[in-house]
């Protein structure tokens, strides 16, 4: 990468990143085996280094990125939508499961704009400035898959803010902060609805809004969720197994419940949530973040600890 640059997106895969600069530059990097990397497969090659990528309109600027397993999305200045990687289940919503070699521009909108993109596993999100969510591919109960973009079906009046992806499941957060989720998976009761059924349209979240708590944002990982309240307050439910709800114990919860760490008692505002495979992230107000869960080197953390960067990054000293 250039040294006269500097990254402002960067969104990793299973074995992929995908970052962006300030300028108009794109870059890649890993495995490139379902040209999840944007560039030919070069078979003389197990990983690839850092380098550009040429999407099909020079000289765009990207605003937003989002990478799943093995797939992308990429939101430009302007508005258009790239996607690139793994079609293998129709994950970049063209309309069909075939490889595509090549980055398209995925036109679907009319009238509306882009605010928000997601994807996680084979799975990728978009929602608008009009407050519409759109989700691809689809598996129905009848066995039908759906490869091109579904806007999902919402109550009237009901206009989705902002949005996160798992692995075959989402939460919709709306502008006046309830939450919908829909999904085939809620094998561990990830969907929120207190019972492990799919839902193929958007399901209100009872729980949350019989609590009285406006949720502000919303994150999902594998098979859990996090989300975050107006009032900075944090709930979880899904898979446990992992310590990854935080609630000192390692059950399942198929309904929200608040992290007591994080309740009203708790002086430091919870600013941001994120989810990953099998832990969950706090950002505070003043800058702390707190984690648990598992990773490599904490192993089955039920309740949140602050993490203490000056143990995992090097300062370098000028004299």
């Amino acid at each position: 990468m250039n040294s006269d640059s500097d990254l402002q997106l960067i969104d990793v895969g299973e074995a992929h990143t995908v970052a962006a600069s300030n300028l108009t530059r794109v870059y890649s990097y890993g495995w490139n085996d379902c040209y999840q990397l944007g560039k030919p497969i070069d078979k003389r090659k197990y990983i690839y280094s850092p380098s550009p990528i040429n999407l099909p309109i020079e000289q765009a600027r990207a605003k937003s990125l989002a990478v799943g397993d093995n797939h992308n999305l990429l939101v430009d200045a302007y508005g258009n939508l790239y996607v690139w990687g793994d079609n293998s289940k129709g994950q970049l919503g063209l309309g069909h499961s075939r490889d595509m070699p090549k980055i398209s521009i995925l036109d679907f909108l009319q009238n509306d704009t882009i605010s928000e993109i997601k994807a996680k596993g084979n799975n990728s999100l978009v929602v608008t400035e009009q407050g519409k969510a759109y989700y691809w591919p689809i598996q129905k109960e009848s066995g039908e898959i759906i490869t091109k973009p579904v806007e999902m079906t919402l109550p009237p009046k009901i206009q989705v803010a902002t949005a996160a992806c798992g692995y075959n499941f989402a939460a919709l957060v709306s502008k006046n902060g309830l939450v919908f989720t829909f999904g085939r998976d809620n094998q561990f009761g990830q969907l929120g609805h207190g019972d492990t059924k799919p839902r193929e349209i958007p399901t209100l979240v009872e729980s949350l809004k019989n609590d009285g708590e406006k949720i502000s944002s919303v994150a999902c990982g594998y098979k859990h969720v996090i989300c975050k309240t107006s009032l900075g307050k944090v709930y979880t439910w899904g898979w446990g197994e992992m310590g990854q709800l935080g609630h000192d114990n390692f059950e399942n919860l198929y309904t929200p419940k608040i992290v007591s760490a994080f309740s009203s008692t708790f002086k430091n505002k919870t600013l941001m949530v994120q989810a990953g495979f099998k832990h969950s992230m706090v950002l505070t107000e003043t800058k702390k973040v707190f984690w648990w869960g598992t990773n490599a080197t904490i192993d089955r953390q039920p309740v949140p600890v602050e993490l203490n960067f000056a143990h995992k990054v090097r300062i370098r000293k000028s004299f």
